[in-house]
This record gives structure tokens, sequence and C-alpha cells, in this order.
């Protein structure tokens, strides 16, 4: 199963997908509510909730989806650069 399926699975969808960033967005009352981003530049990715700064919980079935995203995204092969 990809990384986008089990995101779908879990109730998020892809709202964008370019050089820069990958994010994916879950919906309540059809408003975008969660969002989880994926920084291909930096490599580093967070959720938050209605683009306020506000850190949030991942959950292990969310870990589970992040960890295939940076499988796919091929940055568990790479040295971090901060």
């Amino acid at each position: 199963m990809s990384a986008k399926e089990i995101f779908e699975k879990l109730g998020y969808v892809i709202r964008e997908d370019d050089n820069q960033d990958l994010v994916y967005i879950k919906t309540f009352q059809n408003k975008p509510d969660y969002f989880l981003v994926f920084y291909k530049n930096t490599k580093d990715f967070e959720k938050y909730k209605n683009k306020t700064n506000i850190s949030l919980c991942i959950n292990i079935e969310e870990l589970q989806a992040i960890n295939k995203q940076i499988e796919e995204l091929g940055w568990n092969n790479e040295t971090h650069k901060s």
C-alpha cells in the first residue's frame, strides 16, 4: 500500500505536490482542519491545525503513513540537512 493510500484511509487527501512541498489535508465539516506538510527542500515535516502554529500529536497510524511517505521520497537514504 502506498503512502497516499494509507493517508486516504486515514481521511487525508493530497492538496499540493510540487518541487517544494507535499501537503495532505484532512477536512472536518467540509473545511480543511488538519494539515500534514512534507517540506522537500529541508526534508522536514509537520502536522498542524488550520494553519496555526499549534503543534499536534501524531498517532501511530499517521506515523506509519509518514514513514512510508519518507521512504517513497527517498529521505531515509539521505543525510538530513538542516
